[in-house]
């Protein structure tokens, strides 16, 4: 995997540096990520809530919710699983506040969820956000005792990017006529979705998928196992930390969904499926190895690069 570009500032730790190098083999962590911005259809009344960033890491205010569109009724058909006038909405999981082993195994970030629900058109849609991302770690053991002493904390440079959003019209699969009262389904499986896929089937199961999409400039990923990994590093001392963010959920799209919502094919995201809560879980482990090097003490660190828990990107490229 490529390092990200991104460079933190230096530091000085007196931890660091001495004859006897030790290694950070765990630490407290907290992951905020939500959104800062949006757009929307002409006279949208997209609504933002939540507070996402309640320890201050993203820098400027962010919310943990936003929600769109017009509540619908189930009429002779059940839609929305028989709930009423619910909205669809974006949901970020932030804060999240753990524990992580270096060298061990993938631990919580921040998810994100596409609560993806049959709404009218007549309180406008959301077609964009913007969203940052930040990492905060802080050292608990050294060689796996208990660290005691001053505060040893990692501010990762935070991630910002762009989502693109197409809320796909079903009108082809429910007669939303009568103040968006349904009174029929009618699903065409026939029909071609936004995405180039047939309705009805797969991701389209329900009507036509949503179009999630990211772009960013701030990091380089690689698709393994049909997941989303990136990673950075950083050296403390003589160790070269590295962590991996792995996104369970966002992938490449196909060329066409890319296209539709005005981006280059082979771009970042995810389909949604209509009528369910849609999740992007976002995970990451920290791993490390001896890499020694002349410093001298106190030591300056040069902590290079760092792109974690978020959704980046994200140039395409084939492994």
């Amino acid at each position: 995997m490529k390092k990200l570009n991104t460079v933190f500032a230096a530091m000085t730790l007196a931890v660091v540096g001495t004859a006897n190098a030790a290694q950070i083999t765990s630490w407290n962590y907290i992951n905020e990520a939500g959104f800062t911005d949006f757009t929307q259809t002409t006279g949208g009344s997209v609504t933002a809530s939540g507070d996402a960033t309640p320890n201050g890491l993203l820098g400027v205010p962010a919310s943990t919710d936003l929600t769109w569109g017009e509540g619908l009724t189930s009429g002779d058909v059940v839609i929305n699983g028989g709930v009423d006038d619910i909205q669809s909405s974006f949901q970020s999981a932030s804060p999240v506040l753990g524990t992580v082993v270096t060298n061990g195994g993938l631990e919580q970030g921040t998810d994100l969820f596409h609560n993806n629900w049959v709404v009218g058109t007549g309180d406008g849609l959301l077609i964009g956000a913007s969203f940052l991302d930040a990492l905060q770690l802080t050292a608990t053991e050294l060689d796996g005792v208990p660290y005691v002493g001053p505060a040893l904390v990692i501010d990762a440079p935070t991630l910002g990017f762009e989502i693109s959003f197409l809320e796909t019209i079903n009108g082809v699969d429910y007669d939303l006529s009568g103040g968006f009262t349904v009174d029929e389904a009618v699903l065409d499986d026939t029909l071609i979705c936004p995405d180039g896929t047939l309705n009805g089937t797969g991701v389209n199961l329900n009507g036509c998928a949503d179009i999630f999409a990211i772009t960013s400039d701030t990091t380089d990923f690689d698709i393994v196992g049909g997941n989303v990994e990136f990673s950075g590093s950083f050296i403390l001392d003589d160790y070269e930390y590295t962590i991996t963010t792995v996104l369970s959920g966002l992938q490449l799209i196909t060329d066409t969904a890319c296209v539709t919502i005005g981006l280059e094919a082979g771009c970042i995201g995810f389909l949604t499926t209509e009528e369910m809560s849609n999740q992007l879980v976002a995970e990451f482990r920290i791993d490390s190895e001896l890499v020694p090097v002349e410093v001298s003490a106190p030591a300056s660190i040069a902590l290079l690069g760092l792109g974690l828990i978020g959704l980046g990107g994200l140039a395409r490229r084939k492994k």
